[in-house]
């Protein structure tokens, strides 16, 4: 018998299967998921969808959940879902994919946002409400059913999302672009004030730009460097210097801070894919 050959895509979503597919680690992990109803503030208006309801008619239409995030405990807590599926555009060393945000505490809107995973390091971008973003009123009786509606642009609107890739591979930086993507990630990252804390927003952009892998992560195109600079925020591991002191940067479990990041990091280097 033939060996069967996998796409990279394919191995991803494989890969996660099982531990998504297991529902008691589901309900476990991510309590928010399997929410019965609001939090008691909400007003009468609101109206109430199962989230996790929600994901099975996407499973159910081929998706795959890739990862799920979590941000508070228990039912009312914020949770952020990445979703591959074969009909989103795809390349040898990357894949469009869906990215949805939820809460039942009046902290979030149902948001859907088209996002794009890197397979060198299994990091996922966010891309900019410039590609694909749709918001959905829990208002709404039909929520459902409106997703469902939407998802055939989202799969139409991935292929923007390998043209946007594409411009960005082929657009090489000078260092000073760079420094000033490190520096405008490392600023929101931070928090830290552009006049005020230039000395430390320089540090730490610096730090933002050290590489994690020796192949993948070298070059100054565009799009290496702003997976390079959001992973080195997201995740921990990368190191700046500041006042004799070295600092760590730690992973960022928010999912509002990680929204606000990957924004950050996408709009930058949109403007700079635009600069002359």
């Amino acid at each position: 018998m033939r060996p069967v050959i996998l796409s990279p895509h394919e191995q991803h979503a494989k890969a996660s299967a099982t531990r998504f597919d297991d529902l008691a680690y589901m309900r476990h992990s991510f309590p928010a998921l399997f929410a019965q109803y609001p939090h008691p503030k909400m007003s009468q208006q609101y109206g109430f969808t199962d989230t996790y309801h929600l994901l099975q008619h996407l499973r159910n239409r081929g998706y795959h959940v890739r990862t799920v995030q979590q941000t508070g405990h228990g039912s009312f807590g914020k949770v952020l879902v990445r979703l591959s599926h074969p009909s989103l555009a795809s390349s040898d060393d990357g894949a469009a994919e869906l990215v949805i945000i939820d809460s039942h505490d009046g902290s979030a809107a149902f948001k859907v946002w088209l996002g794009y995973l890197r397979f060198a390091c299994a990091n996922g971008l966010i891309l900019g409400d410039d590609v694909f973003v749709r918001s959905f009123k829990h208002t709404q009786p039909d929520l459902v059913e409106q997703v469902i509606l939407d998802l055939d642009e989202a799969t139409g609107s991935s292929n923007n999302v390998l043209a946007y890739v594409g411009a960005m591979r082929e657009r090489i930086l000078s260092m000073d672009a760079a420094v000033q993507l490190s520096r405008d990630v490392a600023s929101a990252r931070f928090a830290l004030r552009p006049v005020e804390d230039e000395a430390e927003i320089a540090r730490a952009g610096d730090g933002l730009l050290s590489t994690r892998r020796r192949l993948e992560d070298h070059g100054l195109d565009l799009f290496t460097v702003m997976n390079v600079v959001q992973e080195n925020a997201l995740r921990q591991g990368a190191y700046y210097t500041y006042q004799g002191r070295t600092i760590k940067v730690r992973t960022v479990a928010n999912i509002q801070k990680q929204l606000e990041i990957n924004k950050v990091a996408w709009n930058s280097a949109v403007r700079l894919l635009h600069e002359p």
